[in-house]
């Protein structure tokens, strides 16, 4: 809807210029939630608007007409309590076969007994679109004895509404232990319901129409798993990272600083003993220091097989791994 010159609907253009929602904060309570309805073995599903979505229309609103927003996602939804409502009404009056009362008292609960399914909020997966809409109930000038009608000049009043195709959540669990085939049955009733009666305001006029959106229930699964995936690599992480702090702890001062030179050497594929070698022979340890690394070092050259007392080669001077394992034990000797 363009501006009119009515400065409400010019005022709510101003909300329909891009998306609505942050996208990673939709998604993360998109995961948590499906996580819970898997953590209690329930059913969710990700359905497509086909037609314009409203509710909240009875909400206190600057425009008259009220918006249901969500209040940390600032997000349009549809409350858990009025998806049970709706599914409610479709199992007590348009549902084949319809289900006697008591087992509508099973499931939805009645003024003395807890039902034995919870319906989740229904929210949107991702940013949406708003969209301004207008109806014209009113007709100004009319008095008891002029009665409204068509001649007189109608009141329009603009109001939000969330565009087509808008995916949305919903998710059922069960409260109570087996009622595993009560959540297949509000299952049915939630699709049957929410495509052939529509859920939030304005179903008469063909608001709220719902279908099932297969490609973005898949992804969703996906995006669940690969979370999952990611957050089992960052506790892995975070545990190999606390068991290493623990094992440097139990180490000695230069131990940890022999560590300290492996972690940080700018060739990782540099063997360690070269490494410490070099550094040792820079001449930056204290005299105890270079002992205490001069035993890692010659331990760490016997585990690898360059620990060579002797040699057969005629000229010894040009056996490097004869002359380092010298060295090493000069150093050794001088303590």
């Amino acid at each position: 809807m363009s501006g009119d010159g009515n400065p409400k609907s010019e005022w709510l253009n101003t909300l329909t210029g891009g998306p609505v929602g942050v996208k990673d904060e939709i998604e993360e309570f998109a995961l948590r939630m499906v996580r819970l309805v898997d953590s209690t073995r329930g059913k969710w599903v990700v359905l497509k608007a086909e037609s314009r979505f409203v509710s909240g229309l009875g909400r206190s609103h600057p425009v008259e007409n009220g918006f249901a927003w969500h209040p940390t996602l600032g997000i349009p939804y549809l409350p858990g309590s009025s998806v049970k409502g709706m599914v409610r009404a479709w199992a007590s009056l348009d549902a084949d076969p319809r289900p006697e009362q008591r087992i509508r008292d099973r499931i939805f609960g009645s003024r003395d007994v807890t039902g034995n399914i919870c319906f989740m909020d229904a929210l949107p997966i991702e940013p949406i679109r708003l969209e301004v809409d207008v109806m014209t109930p009113h007709y100004a000038g009319w008095t008891e004895r002029e009665a409204p009608g068509d001649w007189r000049s109608p009141i329009p009043v603009p109001f939000l509404v969330t565009a087509p195709k808008t995916p949305f959540l919903f998710g059922i669990g069960p409260r109570n232990a087996g009622a595993d085939l009560d959540l297949a049955q509000v299952q049915g009733w939630l699709g049957e319901s929410l495509e052939q009666a529509g859920a939030g305001a304005k179903t008469a006029v063909g608001y709220g129409r719902f279908v099932l959106d297969e490609a973005r229930t898949a992804e969703l699964r996906k995006k669940l798993q690969e979370a999952d995936r990611r957050r089992e690599e960052r506790i892995r992480r975070g545990r190999e990272i606390r068991e290493r702090e623990e094992w440097l702890a139990r180490l000695s001062p230069v131990e940890r600083k022999i560590q300290k030179l492996i972690d940080s050497r700018a060739d990782p594929n540099m063997p360690e003993a070269t490494l410490i070698y070099g550094e040792i022979s820079k001449a930056r340890w204290s005299d105890e220091e270079k002992i205490e690394a001069a035993r890692w070092l010659k331990s760490k050259m016997e585990a690898t097989g360059k620990w060579k007392p002797t040699t057969k080669a005629k000229k010894p001077e040009k056996d490097k791994v004869y002359q380092r394992t010298l060295t090493v034990q000069r150093w050794l000797d001088s303590q």
